[in-house]
């Protein structure tokens, strides 16, 4: 679908989307952050060794990303803000991967963190409803993009003021920086993917949540051939610890993509990825995985 057929259907789109992601939101009254019931995990959400994938929990937590930041601030609305999700990084705890179920009452809660020139940052979690154990959190990063340019536009003044006023007290939990080796190391897996249509979001580019699970596919095929020191097994009994990921560009159905694989020099469990399409550098990410021995 062209760029413009996609963007004459975008209000329908969004109406569906808005209609089928039907939660209840509570929003405080300083309007600076909100939460609702999760019933529980999709079968979908797991994987072959039984554990949840943490790229599907990724995806999950964009649930009601067309509304969270309008119900907290109702003021984008009115601006002309072209947003773009920039990055998010993710922290899975090992009751999540011990716990979860279809069957499994969370909170959702969001707040806002952190309010740059250009950008936005929103803190997410889900929390057991029975423990209240925090299962896993994730810091997102939105930032406003000039569509002529396609570069990083400042937000404006009016509006970072009323942010900054909605900051919880709590929050300043700004998204890391990504500490990225140079270059890639001369010791790499390369791994082909292309991009499906079934990848792409309501704006018809890749969605980021696919890019993990480019480098999760990326991981398995590298751990079958034996590639790391000691991920020595399929790559779905190491469920992800934490994954930090950077958006560089967009790509599109059909894309071929080059995904780079390595292995940090001091903690093997760390591993890196560059996702890459005919244009360059397209997603980095770095993911620590468990190891079995440390959900036992």
């Amino acid at each position: 679908m062209s760029g413009t057929k996609a963007a004459s259907r975008l209000p329908q789109i969004l109406e569906r989307f808005r209609s089928s992601m039907n939660l209840k939101f509570t929003v405080d009254e300083k309007m600076s952050s909100l939460n609702c019931s999760v019933p529980g995990f999709k079968y979908d959400d797991f994987d072959r060794s039984g554990f949840l994938n943490l790229a599907k929990v990724n995806r999950m937590l964009e649930m009601s990303r067309l509304n969270d930041f309008m119900l907290i601030s109702p003021e984008f609305h009115t601006t002309k803000m072209r947003s773009f999700l920039f990055g998010s990084q993710l922290k899975a705890s090992k009751h999540l991967y011990k716990t979860a179920a279809v069957d499994h009452p969370m909170k959702f809660h969001m707040q806002l963190s952190n309010v740059g020139r250009s950008s936005i940052d929103a803190e997410q979690s889900l929390v057991d409803d029975q423990t209240g154990t925090v299962l896993v959190q994730r810091i997102v990063r939105i930032v406003n993009i000039d569509p002529l340019t396609k570069t990083a536009a400042p937000l404006s003044d009016d509006l970072r003021k009323l942010l900054k006023e909605k900051i919880h007290a709590s929050g300043d939990n700004q998204l890391p920086r990504l500490e990225f080796p140079a270059d890639v190391p001369e010791k790499h897996f390369v791994h082909r993917e292309s991009v499906r249509f079934s990848d792409m979001d309501f704006v018809f580019h890749s969605n980021q949540g696919s890019y993990l699970l480019y480098a999760f596919e990326c991981a398995a095929m590298a751990a079958s051939k034996g590639f790391y020191s000691k991920i020595l097994d399929d790559i779905c009994f190491y469920p992800a610890k934490s994954a930090l990921g950077l958006h560089v560009a967009e790509c599109f159905a059909g894309d071929a993509l080059q995904v780079i694989t390595w292995e940090d020099e001091k903690n093997p469990m760390l591993i890196y990825f560059v996702v890459k399409n005919k244009n360059g550098v397209a997603y980095n990410a770095k993911v620590e995985f468990y190891s079995p021995e440390e959900l036992t």
